[in-house]
Parts: C-alpha cells; structure tokens; sequence
C-alpha cells in the first residue's frame, strides 16, 4: 500500500466562476460597494450605463452640443486625449449626470396610465 497522502483539488469553483453573470462595476454579487470614481466613460456600443442605465446615445446627447439640447449640454464632460490625436476618451461626470437625472420630474398617475395605455393597445390581439 502506498501511504502518500493524496491531494484532492476541486474544480467546482472554476466551472463556477465560468458561468457567473457579468454585473455592474459598483456592484459585488447583490451587495452594493462604494464606488469612489468621479467620471465614467461613455459605454460601449449596445451596452448601457452601469450607474445609470442610460445608453449610449442618449448619454451622447446630454454631455455633447447638438439640436436635442439646444447645443448646451445638460451634462458634464471631458475629452481625455493625448497631444496630436484625433480620438480620445469622453468622460462623464457621474456627479452632474445623477444631478440632471435627479431633477427630472418624477410622472405623475396620468402620464402612468396614459403609458399602460398605449402599451395596451400596441399589444396585438390573439383571434
């Protein structure tokens, strides 16, 4: 008989770790984690704001002048590049983002029921 001991290694961990869900940045699981980070960079194409849920484009036109806004960004930004280059990193201030979002109307029952509405009739009928 050979008395070596045997070493057990356990792979259910990385089988795990291959199925886990992609979550947001500021978040670890379902528990909420301080997020010290001023800025965030504008989202990829189809993807959406991990503190806001915004997408792309609607993100675009509150931090960019354009027709929309009456070419005064709601939103604050910065163009992070470097000397020469065409192309660089648009940071969002996440501060006067969550401001703007905060002084938005909250809708009131009417425009509640007006929405369920329009949903309702857009639902097509079964016959």
């Amino acid at each position: 008989m050979n008395n070596s001991p045997v070493q057990k290694t356990n792979t259910a961990p990385a089988k795990l770790a291959a199925l886990a869900v992609p979550v947001a940045p500021h978040l670890n699981g379902t528990r909420a984690v301080f997020d010290p980070s001023v800025y965030l960079r504008l989202c990829r194409p189809g993807e959406r704001c991990p503190v806001s849920g915004l997408s792309r484009s609607t993100l675009a036109e509150l931090v960019r002048p354009c027709e929309r806004n009456d070419y005064c960004p709601p939103v604050e930004s910065r163009l992070l590049k470097r000397k020469g280059a065409q192309r660089g990193v648009l940071l969002i201030s996440k501060h006067s983002l969550l401001a703007y979002i905060d002084g938005q109307p909250a809708p009131t029952r009417a425009d509640l029921a007006d929405e369920a509405r329009q949903t309702s009739n857009e639902t097509p009928s079964r016959e």
